[in-house]
C-alpha cells in the first residue's frame, strides 16, 4: 500500500462504494462514493501538507451520489475545491450546488 491508498479498516466511515443510503447533499437514497472535500491530487502539495495534514485530508469528505459527485467537478478544478469549497456546509453555500440539489431532488 502505498502513502495515498486508504486502509479503510482503520477509517470505517470512508467505504468507498456504499448500499442506498441518503446522499449527503441532495439527501435521495442512492449509492454513495465518498467524495473527498480535499481532492486527492491536492494530497502532496505543501501547503495543504501544513494545513491540513495527510491523516486529515485523507479522511475529510463526504458520501455522496454519482450526480451529485459528478457535479461538484464539473463546478470546479481539484485546486479550488481543496482550498475554497473543503467543507460539506461551503459547498451548500454556493448557487451552483443549491441550485443544482433543488433540481436533482425532483429527479428519480
Amino acid at each position: 500500500m502505498n502513502d495515498y491508498e486508504i486502509d479503510y479498516s482503520k477509517y470505517p466511515n470512508l467505504e468507498q462504494e456504499e448500499e442506498s443510503e441518503k446522499c449527503a447533499l441532495c439527501e435521495r437514497e442512492k449509492r454513495l462514493s465518498f467524495h473527498h472535500l480535499i481532492p486527492k491530487k491536492m494530497h502532496r502539495r505543501k501547503n495543504f501538507l501544513k494545513k491540513f495534514g495527510k491523516e486529515e485530508m485523507k479522511k475529510r469528505g463526504i458520501r455522496v451520489c454519482r450526480k451529485c459527485h459528478s457535479t461538484i467537478h464539473k463546478f470546479w478544478d481539484e485546486k479550488t475545491l481543496g482550498e475554497t469549497y473543503n467543507t460539506k456546509e461551503k459547498l451548500m453555500e454556493t448557487e451552483e450546488m443549491q441550485k443544482f440539489v433543488t433540481w436533482v431532488k425532483k429527479v428519480r
